[in-house]
């Protein structure tokens, strides 16, 4: 069985962009109804669906990358206070930092609700490729 060899790129491309940097796929699973593959997030998109994911994955969750992801949501569990909010920034810039070489942090804004045991993240970022910023906002919250 031989490899199949791409004469035309465009035969691929799923976006209206001049250019393709970085490319993810959808991790909603959604279908393309044109050509019946699976969605792809492009560039800025790919970036801030990578941010998230990473801001949201807890570190020794994954099997076989343990150091992968921060530690923020043990902190939804500690008395909010402004040394929480500092912390978690603290954390959020050194995950960015380690595991996230496209996004350049432009600013960053924890802000914790006492009453709804929530912390609230939000990121503007540019990608090292493009200087157009974009944002990120995630909300953390307990479920118990």
């Amino acid at each position: 069985m031989g490899a199949r060899i791409i004469k035309n790129n465009q035969e691929y491309k799923q976006t209206d962009a001049d250019y393709e940097i970085y490319s993810d796929f959808d991790t909603m699973f959604r279908v393309n109804p044109f050509n019946g593959q699976l969605a792809r997030k492009t560039n800025e998109s790919s970036v801030a669906q990578s941010l998230r994911n990473l801001l949201l994955t807890n570190k020794y969750e994954r099997r076989r990358n343990p150091n992968f992801g921060s530690w923020i949501r043990n902190y939804l569990f500690e008395n909010f206070n402004i040394h929480t909010a500092g912390e978690v920034e603290d954390q959020v810039r050194a995950a960015i930092r380690s595991h996230e070489p496209r996004a350049k942090i432009i600013s960053l804004e924890v802000t914790a609700t006492e009453d709804e045991n929530e912390l609230v993240i939000d990121l503007r970022f540019a990608t090292v490729s493009s200087p157009t910023p974009e944002r990120l906002k995630v909300s953390l919250y307990r479920v118990r």
